[in-house]
């Protein structure tokens, strides 16, 4: 009994000194939640924010906005890709479009042709027209486009007639 005696007071130490280490854990740990609810109600707020600014019709994050309204540069972007894509395909398109681009800087204001001769000095030594296009100029940009029209119709059908050829050889 007297080593129960004797011992009584160390185990009791030891019981209390185990209980203010628990103790002192738990306080810890309820320090350590109680420190994180300024940050936790703070990202709460942010995602609450977030949230409605997807539901508000006013807001660029609106959500039928995101869904159905392409970014600034998409069309562009998106465009300049598929093509690239068909030219890299196709490279019969890439000279096609060669050729547009010039028909399209060919100007039809040029400077209507003059047929002229320079008379020796015993003629005269004047320049005159001999041939006058004159009755010609009303009407000259309906004959240029027809032209056009019709040589750009005689290359497309023999282009489509070649193009198997062209492109599976």
């Amino acid at each position: 009994m007297k080593n129960v005696i004797t011992g009584l007071p160390s185990t009791i130490f030891n019981l209390f000194k185990d209980s203010l280490d628990g103790l002192g854990w738990l306080l810890n740990t309820i320090y350590d939640v109680i420190k994180d609810i300024p940050q936790k109600i703070d990202d709460l707020f942010n995602l609450l924010t977030t949230l409605l600014s997807y539901i508000n019709p006013l807001s660029d994050n609106f959500f039928l906005k995101i869904a159905f309204v392409p970014s600034p540069g998409f069309l562009t972007n998106y465009a300049s890709e598929q093509l690239s894509n068909i030219f890299e395909s196709f490279w019969i398109v890439q000279i096609f479009q060669d050729v547009m681009d010039q028909v399209k800087e060919i100007s039809l204001t040029s400077p209507k042709p003059e047929f002229t001769i320079d008379l020796p000095a015993k003629w005269g030594g004047t320049t005159v027209k001999f041939i006058d296009l004159q009755f010609y100029d009303d009407y000259r940009d309906y004959i240029h486009t027809f032209i056009k029209v019709v040589a750009w119709f005689f290359f497309l059908k023999s282009l489509v007639r070649r193009a198997p050829n062209m492109i599976y050889k």
